[in-house]
């Protein structure tokens, strides 16, 4: 996504329970290029052991920043008890025993992604100054 920052355009990303949402920002003359962009990551994502062992970190850092919250150790509480099989038992980064192994699950990722991050669970958004035949 150098492609973005490069031209002054921005994306992120968040996950919550049922979603995972992917968000560019940028000039309207530019959406060809952003469908490129995505389409390119559903089709070739690839990240180094690395990579994925350096995020695996920002989700524990996450993780332990969250639950310094007294509200979200509550919240976890409730659903591990609410919910005996449903994924709402734990929150949407995992129970913390799985998250402090993600380093060592970079080949389940893959996988992972292979199984959910598909073009027909995706919905595309578009607002702003464009027009449907743009």
């Amino acid at each position: 996504m150098m492609f973005l920052k490069a031209t002054g355009d921005s994306e992120n990303a968040n996950t919550w329970l049922d979603r995972t949402v992917y968000h560019m920002t940028g000039n309207a003359a530019k959406l060809e290029k952003m469908f490129e962009l995505e389409a390119d990551r559903f089709m070739n994502l690839k990240y180094s052991v690395q990579d994925f062992k350096t995020e695996a970190g920002a989700v524990k850092g996450e993780y332990t920043k969250n639950s310094a919250s007294p509200f979200v150790l509550l919240d976890e509480k409730v659903n591990d008890i609410a919910f005996a099989t449903h994924t709402y038992k734990h929150t949407t980064m995992g129970f913390f025993k799985d998250i402090v192994d993600m380093p060592n699950q970079y080949e389940y990722s893959i996988e992972f992604f292979k199984r959910f991050y598909r073009p027909e669970y995706a919905t595309i958004l578009v607002v702003g100054d464009v027009t449907s035949e743009k």
